[in-house]
């Protein structure tokens, strides 16, 4: 119910982008002339470009095929700037293409943070579900297992305590709340 100035900008800020943002889930022009850019193929027509969205938990990602080639176009998702520092993320993804555990990059754009990758056939998005499959976590575990024991070093660190924090924060200045129970797990996390 809105019947005050708080709960109408709530609904105007919060509530009403989030619901267009899923019943109009990409703009397939808009991804096309992405790609289109990012390739530099000012010839390219919509004809020949096949883009399917492939789901993401933060940010919205396509397939892209031209030419019998895919690739994975990624649009960062609302929210995402105040999540991620591009320019680690350009870094650190390069690093991680060199040890093999990520797909080659065509593009990071760290103002944009839009990004091309090539994409992996068979592989599967995760999301809130299939993260929680034990071949999934395997297979996530032999990743960071070859990047803990690589020797090389990411331009951050990341620690997962501090990121909880950073997310808590950017969630009291969005004025949104933690799901019910959230207290009671996020005691027991900062316990480990």
């Amino acid at each position: 119910e809105v019947d005050n100035q708080k709960d109408f900008l709530c609904l105007k800020e919060t509530v009403y982008p989030k619901l267009c943002r899923k019943e109009n889930p990409f703009d397939k022009r808009n991804v096309f002339d992405i790609f289109q850019n990012i390739m530099h193929l000012h010839e390219l027509s919509e004809h020949n470009v096949r883009i399917t969205q492939i789901g993401g938990m933060t940010n919205r990602n396509f397939k892209v095929t031209y030419s019998n080639e895919s690739y994975v176009l990624r649009v960062p998702g609302n929210g995402t700037e105040g999540m991620i520092v591009r320019e680690n993320e350009e870094y650190n993804s390069r690093l991680a293409y060199q040890l093999k555990i990520t797909p080659e990059i065509f593009c990071l754009d760290v103002q944009s943070g839009v990004k091309l990758v090539r994409y992996i056939e068979g592989a599967e998005t995760l999301n809130n579900v299939t993260i929680q499959y034990v071949s999934h976590m395997e297979k996530v575990i032999a990743s960071l297992r070859i990047l803990h024991t690589s020797g090389v070093r990411f331009n951050n660190d990341f620690n997962v305590f501090k990121e909880i924090q950073v997310y808590e924060e950017l969630l009291s200045q969005a004025k949104g709340w933690m799901y019910e129970g959230y207290s009671e797990l996020r005691s027991s996390i900062f316990t480990l």
